[in-house]
């Protein structure tokens, strides 16, 4: 006989708590026997009115996991004839995650269901917890965190802990039955998953023959990736500080020459962010001169392509690595082109970024429309890059060979660990490690000082 590990959660179920002034009443709670994933959950509701009414019924899952938590938002409507007793259909989205979970059901009564739901509306709320418990057989799987590339770690296809699992057993070539069997999660789940990231091209073939079509990063590759990267941030924070007198000199050359404004207050100057070494050392030295040549070569480091930070679709610069933390840096880069330049947006760690009005309207966000925390938003300076690069190129001087050695190396390491090709991806995790670290050490041995709050908007002036 076939035994089969299926999660089981506990319920601890709250007191439910009515409106006083309704006149709906609510019965009976026909919760399903819950699972991962979508599922219904149903009420019985009586409209004891002459009216028809809208019901919207708003579900809310909210996680404490292990090392990640999730949450969840659901919205359903549907009417309540008048006198009647109705039975309401509400989705509930249940993310794979272990851990306690907290579910609470809002019911409010609407006049249209385009509106927005207000406070006053509601007519019933009701809490309870769940709690899903891990199996002793994912305690190997759980003792490494995975992460993934900023704001994709943040989004709903990735955000739990399962997704995160699932990669690393594609990587390991497990079948569905088995990765049900050891996760305790259900067959259907699985295959729905992976289903989803093959729609995305993340995961590619068939059965036994699936595979990921970005590279897993594990510890053991992690730890020779971070110790070349120490190689490299090292180096690079030697050249970069014994460079910038040579950038002192082109940035006076270029006030003398009236290039750039003396007066570092002067907003429209078309190399306004030169006057700030800290942003510039980051976002156009480390990320949009040396990431470029080591990342693409070439081509503009437009890691949200096609996509933006909120959807963070970014296929071409995927990757997984184990170790969590410790082996991932902590910078954000993103550029959008625009006319005959191209704005830059970076920070020294990622930005949280409300994308409420992006998953809404679920399109893609200009980069300057997006929703920052208010204590993230970025600073904002103009350049120029015919007037800039001149005092990007004295300050990177001498780093083109260092590069191209340490990609070679790069490419030993890919070939070591199976990688078919060293991919965007996994050279954009490992710019972002050493760019991190390179930046770091040059405020620690006092080259820099670090402006604000870390987050910078730098606009192309190129064409103005």
């Amino acid at each position: 006989m076939k035994v089969k590990a299926i999660i089981v959660f506990s319920l601890l179920l709250l007191t439910a708590v009515v409106s006083a002034e309704t006149d709906i009443t609510v019965g009976a709670n026909k919760m399903p026997p819950l699972k991962w994933g979508e599922q219904t959950a149903r009420f019985d509701l009586t409209n004891n009115s002459d009216y028809l009414k809208w019901i919207a019924v708003e579900i809310e899952v909210q996680y404490t996991g292990s090392y990640l938590s999730p949450s969840r938002k659901t919205v359903s409507f549907q009417p309540a004839m008048p006198e009647e007793l109705t039975e309401i259909s509400a989705r509930l989205d249940i993310p794979g995650n272990y851990g306690q979970a907290e579910v609470k059901v809002n019911m409010y009564e609407v006049v249209d269901t385009l509106d927005d739901i207000l406070p006053y509306q509601k007519f019933f709320e009701q809490h309870f917890f769940l709690s899903a418990p891990i199996p002793e057989s994912m305690n190997d799987y759980l003792d490494e965190e995975i992460t993934l590339p900023p704001r994709v770690n943040v989004h709903s296809d990735f955000d739990f802990e399962f997704s995160r699992i699932l990669l690393k057993m594609i990587s390991e070539k497990k079948s569905v039955p088995e990765i049900a069997k050891i996760t305790g999660a259900q067959e259907d789940y699985v295959n729905s998953l992976i289903s989803r990231y093959q729609e995305l091209g993340y995961i590619r073939g068939e059965r036994e023959s699936r595979y990921l079509s970005f590279p897993f990063i594990t510890v053991a590759e992690a730890e020779e990736g971070q110790l070349l990267s120490r190689k490299l941030a090292d180096s690079l924070v030697v050249i970069i500080k014994n460079n910038m007198p040579k950038y002192d000199a082109v940035f006076d050359s270029l006030i003398k020459a009236g290039a750039v404004s003396a007066d570092s207050n002067e907003f429209f100057s078309r190399g306004a962010v030169l006057h700030d070494k800290y942003s510039t050392t980051g976002a156009l030295l480390l990320w949009d001169k040396l990431g470029k040549y080591l990342i693409t070569r070439s081509a503009p480091l437009h890691i949200f392509d096609n996509t933006d930070p909120c959807h963070a679709y970014i296929p071409y610069y995927m990757y997984a690595v184990e170790g969590g933390n410790f082996f991932s840096g902590t910078h954000y880069f993103a550029m959008s082109i625009k006319g005959n330049g191209y704005d830059i947006f970076y920070g020294d760690f990622i930005p949280e970024i409300n994308c409420g009005i992006a998953f809404k309207t679920n399109r893609r966000q200009r980069l300057d429309h997006l929703h920052y925390q208010e204590s993230e938003v970025p600073e904002k300076f103009m350049f120029d890059s015919s007037i800039t690069n001149p005092a990007i190129n004295a300050l990177g001087a001498g780093t083109e060979s260092l590069l191209n050695d340490t990609y070679n190396s790069l490419f030993e390491l890919a070939i070591r660990y199976d990688h078919p090709k060293v991919s965007f991806g996994y050279r954009y995790w490992f710019w972002n490690l050493t760019a991190t670290r390179t930046l770091r050490t040059l405020v620690e041995q006092g080259v820099l000082t670090r402006r604000g709050n870390g987050q910078f908007q730098i606009i192309t002036m190129t064409g103005l």
